[in-house]
C-alpha cells in the first residue's frame, strides 16, 4: 500500500506546486511596464512631423525671419515670436519653445538666458528640432510638443 505522505505525488506536492504557481503569478504582475503602444509612438510621430512641417511653413513664407533679429538674436521681440511659434499651432497642443543661438546660448520663450532643455519631460513629450540659418549665426528652434489631452491626433 502506498502512504500519501512518503511519496511526492500526495497532498503536499500538490500544494508545493501551488504555492509556486501563485508566487510566480505576484512576481509577473508586480513587472512595469517597460513599453509604449504602436499608437502612442505614431501620435507622438504625427506630432513631430506636424512640429517640423508648421516651423518648416512659417520660415519658407517669411514669418520666421521677420521676427527674428538677423544680426544681434538678443534684441528679439520674444513675445511676438512666441505668438508665432506656439501660439499659432492648434490649441490642444502644449507647446514650449526653445532656442538655442550658435549651439551655446539658451533662450527660453520669455527670451530670459539660461541652460537649455528641460528639467522635466514626460514619455509623451516630443521633441523637434529647426534650425533657421538665415542669420549671421545658426539658431536652432527647440519645441517641446505635448497633447493637452494625451489622445491621438
Amino acid at each position: 500500500m502506498i502512504d500519501i505522505f512518503d511519496s511526492k505525488k500526495g497532498f503536499f506536492f500538490y500544494v508545493e506546486i501551488m504555492l509556486v504557481v501563485i508566487l510566480a503569478i505576484i512576481i509577473w504582475t508586480q513587472f512595469p511596464i517597460s513599453q509604449q503602444s504602436y499608437l502612442d509612438l505614431s501620435a507622438q510621430e504625427n506630432l513631430r512631423h506636424l512640429g517640423y512641417t508648421y516651423m518648416k511653413a512659417i520660415d519658407v513664407s517669411g514669418i520666421l525671419p521677420k521676427y527674428i533679429h538677423s544680426a544681434n538674436f538678443s534684441a528679439t521681440n520674444f513675445t511676438k515670436l512666441r505668438f508665432v511659434v506656439a501660439d499659432s499651432l492648434p490649441s490642444d497642443i502644449i507647446v514650449y519653445p526653445e532656442y538655442i543661438y550658435n549651439e551655446s546660448l539658451c533662450y527660453n520663450s520669455s527670451g530670459s538666458a539660461g541652460a537649455c532643455g528641460l528639467n522635466t519631460t514626460s514619455a509623451d513629450t516630443t521633441t523637434v528640432l529647426y534650425t533657421f540659418t538665415n542669420s549671421t549665426e545658426p539658431i536652432t528652434i527647440k519645441l517641446y510638443l505635448k497633447s493637452a489631452f494625451g489622445g491621438r491626433l
